[in-house]
Parts: structure tokens; C-alpha cells; sequence
């Protein structure tokens, strides 16, 4: 299934897109605070390569049989002539049948540094990856829905994000299930555009763990999810957990 606006081709993604997918996902959130404490002294051609390897990794014994990863990603149409380029891409998580809890309310194995590379800190990425997972748990208890695991774009305003999400949007609403996702700052008035509603949050006390400094107009999620909790407290990075409740389609 694909889709498009007037320069934005949305797809399914292919093995082969995976390093432009890996080189998308350092490029979108590489300036943002969490990455900058993940990759402390900027990532490396290593971890692109373990990034882009993880993408299509074949479904193993132990993986949920109901569960089904869908990758996305939207083009760049060129003017005229010329190759479309890969400016974002998604990951949607279908499970279209419960879970019993003993399957879905166990803690997540320990990433690792062949997962994530030697460059990674894998403590932070623990704290602040594990910490949205829970949550995520939390709140879909292994019910039908349509989760956004990632969405990440290296062009702003022409449209790819906004591409991406109406894919996940008729895909949900074709299937009558709601959709969940862990907005970060940078993305949460978009969701908010799509009819994604607040439902929780995560506040991160980076300045008093890590000693991480906002830098000047960076976005902290300060004013992020006001209709169910007051503004975040200095310091502090926050996440909002939104939902969009389930459609039918009109089609």
C-alpha cells in the first residue's frame, strides 16, 4: 500500500532502504538532549550499521505470533528528473488480537552493546527508551491496537510526517482499532493535529541525573500535555502517552 501528497510518496519499506532509514533516524533526533547523552561523543558509521540491521531482524521462535511490524517510509519526489530520497520513516506495530498477560506484561531483555554499538550508553538508553516501553505496556495490556513505535523524519515541513501518520491513520481506522504512541516535544502538536488525545505522561528528571543542560530554544515538552497534568518542572524532559480512540472507516 502506498500513498502520496503533491511531492511526499509514502511506501512500504524493503531491506534495502534500511541504511537510509538508520542515516534518517540519527539525522531527525541526533540535536535532541536524550541522543546527545546517548551518544555523548556523537554516533559512529558503527552504530548506523547496527541501527539499520535491527530494522528487519526475522521474526524469532519467542516473537509474538500476534503481533505484526509494519515500516513505512515517505520520499522526496524529485522536481523532475532525478532519485527520490528517503526523508522519513515509521514503524506501526499491528496486533489485531489480545495478548494474555503473561505474554505481554514481562519486563523487556536488556539491550546490548551488539545491539546498540560500543558508543552507545546503554544506561540511558534504558532509562529513557524502557521507561516510554512500560508505559506503553501500561496503558495497551496486550490489547487490539495499532501502535506508533517510531516516527522519525530529517525534513521538516514538507509534509513526510504528516504522510506517515494518514498511513497509520487509515490503517488503524481500516481495522476499527485505536492507535497509541509516546509523542515527544518535537512531535506532540502534530499528533495533536491527528486527533491524538493525552492520556499520560513521562517526565525525565535529566538536569538532576545526568547534568544535562537545555540548550537555547530547545523544546523540552515543558507545556506538553496540559489537559491532564501541569507544566513540567524545570529540568525536566516529558513525554506524553496519547491515544486516538478507534474509527471505521468511511472506505
Amino acid at each position: 500500500m502506498s500513498t502520496a501528497t503533491p511531492r511526499i510518496r509514502v511506501r512500504e519499506a524493503t531491506p534495502a532502504d534500511a541504511r537510509q532509514m538508520a542515516d534518517v533516524q540519527f539525522e531527525a533526533f541526533g540535536p535532541d538532549v536524550f541522543n546527545r547523552l546517548m551518544y555523548p561523543a556523537g554516533d559512529t558509521e558503527d552504530s548506523r550499521q547496527r541501527f539499520a540491521a535491527g530494522l528487519f531482524q526475522p521474526e524469532t521462535p519467542e516473537a509474538p505470533k500476534k503481533e505484526e511490524s509494519v515500516l513505512t517510509v515517505a520520499e522526496l519526489l524529485p522536481e523532475e528528473f532525478g532519485q527520490a530520497e528517503i526523508v522519513a520513516f515509521a514503524r506501526w506495530i499491528v496486533r489485531r488480537e489480545s495478548r494474555p498477560e503473561e505474554e505481554w506484561n514481562v519486563p523487556e531483555p536488556p539491550r546490548t552493546a551488539e545491539q546498540l554499538g560500543k558508543d552507545c550508553n546503554i544506561e540511558v538508553f534504558t532509562y529513557f527508551i524502557g521507561a516510554l516501553h512500560d508505559k506503553r505496556r501500561e496503558h495497551t495490556r496486550g490489547n487490539p491496537a495499532v501502535v506508533l513505535g517510531v516516527l522519525a523524519s530529517k525534513r521538516p515541513r514538507v509534509g513526510a510526517g504528516s504522510a506517515l501518520l494518514e498511513y497509520g491513520v487509515k490503517l488503524a481506522d481500516g481495522l476499527g482499532l485505536p492507535t497509541f504512541l509516546e509523542a515527544s516535544p518535537k512531535g506532540y502538536p502534530l499528533y495533536c493535529k491527528f486527533g491524538y488525545e493525552d492520556i499520560d505522561f513521562v517526565d525525565f528528571h535529566i538536569a538532576e541525573k545526568y547534568g544535562a543542560v537545555q540548550l537555547e530554544g530547545e523544546n523540552w515538552g515543558t507545556n506538553t500535555g496540559l489537559t491532564i497534568t501541569e507544566p513540567a518542572a524545570k529540568g525536566v524532559v516529558r513525554s506524553v502517552i496519547m491515544k486516538r480512540p478507534a474509527k471505521v472507516s468511511a472506505a
